[in-house]
């Protein structure tokens, strides 16, 4: 195959959200396992992670891509260990872990499940999870954190805005949101930008392949079947996403971490809309609690980051009490 295209592979996979987590081993207690059903029938397999009786549950959303999401993040492993917090994940459909694989290996048990997915999906299974999560730690949860990287933090955005228009109880509990990688723009516009940076050649393979739905190349090159980027196409942007929320005007923070280099997200589209939000601000207009932490970087958060994000959960969680229990 040759280094090159390994390389572009990486890269295109890294935009897709693949290559954005590091590996990590559980290190405790391997988690529950359930199975949820999004709106469409189809069903994703979730994942829940507890020490013991938690005050908060973190629920992570990750990017698009062919990989599992049974994984647990350093700045989650530990928090585990010292604070009253539950941890739940969830994978796409049709997807499951690899037995014995590294964090992320994965095999595609039902592939007409996967190839039937979309972002509605995931977000139908991000909230079922999050209600199964709920259930699992035995009704002692008061708050939630959601917890999204590169299209998932759109996933989060997405399903914050619904639990507040639905009045659903749930959007109550929201404490915070946790964004990496965040898009703004539209789907089609950062995805046309993506292709730009690859060979001419490889770009013009995946393109094709976009327009035919040829599964085995987008499989290969970007594990995202056609009907999802049809459906993606011509979508709301994130940016409508974040100003529907800002008409709510909700008192959570949105803590999103960017980097400066991020070749996959524009960090100048998330300066774009914070200027726009601390305008509203001053106009005492509605406003988000938008706070931004920007970083010499990419699209894949550094160990300095990840110890920021875990610095911000421990400030809103307070650690476990002399003897267990712990509390709000």
């Amino acid at each position: 195959m040759g280094y090159r295209r390994a390389m572009n592979w990486r890269m295109i996979l890294a935009f897709f959200g693949l290559f954005t987590w590091p590996a990590m081993s559980f290190g405790q207690s391997p988690p529950s396992k359930g199975e949820v059903r999004a709106q469409d029938g189809l069903i994703c397999s979730a994942y829940f992670f507890s020490a013991g009786p938690s005050r908060h549950l973190i629920l992570t959303m990750g990017g698009t891509g062919l990989y599992s999401n049974l994984r647990l993040h350093g700045e989650i492993q530990s928090l585990l260990k010292t604070h009253p917090v539950s941890y739940v994940i969830f994978d796409k459909p049709g997807i499951q872990p690899k037995k014995g694989g590294k964090p992320g290996a994965y095999k595609l048990e039902d592939e007409p499940s996967f190839l039937k997915h979309t972002q509605d999906t995931l977000m139908d299974c991000a909230a079922e999870t999050l209600r199964w999560g709920l259930q699992q730690g035995g009704g002692t949860v008061q708050a939630i954190h959601l917890r999204g990287h590169s299209e998932g933090s759109q996933i989060a955005l997405r399903l914050y805005e619904r639990l507040l228009k639905e009045k659903d109880p749930l959007a109550a509990q929201v404490q915070s949101l946790l964004l990496t990688g965040l898009p703004i723009e539209p789907w089609d516009e950062i995805v046309s930008q993506q292709l730009q940076n690859y060979p001419e050649k490889l770009r013009n393979e995946i393109q094709t392949a976009m327009t035919e739905c040829d599964w085995k190349v987008l499989k290969k090159w970007a594990g995202v079947p056609c009907g999802y980027l049809r459906k993606q196409s011509g979508a709301p942007s994130n940016e409508a996403t974040l100003e529907g929320l800002r008409l709510l005007s909700p008192k959570v923070p949105i803590y999103v971490f960017h980097g400066l280099n991020d070749a996959h997200v524009s960090a100048g589209a998330v300066k774009a809309f914070e200027r726009k939000n601390a305008a509203h601000r001053e106009r005492n207009e509605p406003s988000l609690d938008f706070r931004v932490l920007y970083y010499e970087g990419g699209h894949r958060s550094s160990e300095s980051v990840r110890g920021k994000l875990k610095s911000v959960l421990q400030n809103a969680i307070p650690p476990f009490e002399k003897g267990g229990g712990g509390g709000i």
